[in-house]
């Protein structure tokens, strides 16, 4: 249901799977035309490295074990998943977690273009924040509260905090309002924090919301 694709290799019975995954989602929509070319020996496209590629490469690895008889010397579990990248927010890996919990030993992401293994990561959050007035007509409801208003400063509150060392915000999309006559009522944005102190960066969301909310 959440659009996997598992290749397990004696993985029956194991309690101690190693789960190779690169993911089968891009940043771009599906309709998003993706011309190849190739040029002094690289292929440029759009979403190629992230994750494209490395789909390929573990297929190929697959291809290699599979056609050569081979045997993994422990459990292991080949998945190209889904939902990586966007509001999917992890859905092919959480799957994957959930299916088989307490069974993964541990997980190799195969993804981007680094050319070194990275043993530690941060996590992400992702936030829809909404903001709601009374609204009205821009001339005879003159100096009621506009959400845009709000949300804007909300939104420029957000970006004068100084994160943590490692740590990256982002402000993603932002919507709202209904005419140019009229005075917003609703707006609302999507917000994501990666880091790893994630209780510190919640609390610096948290904070900015409240002094709005109080302002207001």
């Amino acid at each position: 249901r959440a659009l996997n694709v598992i290749c397990p290799m004696g993985c029956e019975g194991s309690d101690e799977i190693v789960a190779i995954m690169a993911h089968s989602d891009t940043v771009f929509p599906d309709m998003e035309p993706m011309p190849l070319r190739i040029e002094d020996g690289k292929i440029f496209s759009p979403g190629i490295g992230d994750d494209t590629a490395n789909v390929a490469i573990m297929l190929m690895i697959v291809k290699f074990i599979l056609e050569n008889h081979r045997s993994p010397k422990g459990a292991v579990m080949f998945v190209v998943d889904s939902g990586e990248e966007g509001l999917g927010n992890l859905k092919g890996c959480r799957q994957i977690m959930e299916d088989y919990a307490g069974r993964i030993k541990e997980v190799l992401a195969l993804d981007g273009t680094f050319t070194s293994m990275v043993t530690g990561a941060v996590g992400s959050m992702r936030y829809r924040v909404e903001v709601l007035t009374e609204g009205g007509h821009s001339y005879n409801a003159f100096g009621n509260r506009n959400a845009i208003a709000y949300m804007a400063s909300m939104i420029d509150a957000l970006y004068t905090i100084k994160p943590p060392t490692g740590t990256s915000y982002n402000v993603g999309v932002i919507q709202g309002g209904t005419s140019v006559n009229t005075i917003a009522q609703k707006a609302e944005m999507l917000y994501e924090f990666r880091s790893d102190r994630m209780d510190a960066m919640e609390q610096m969301l948290k904070d900015a919301v409240e002094a709005k909310h109080h302002g207001a």
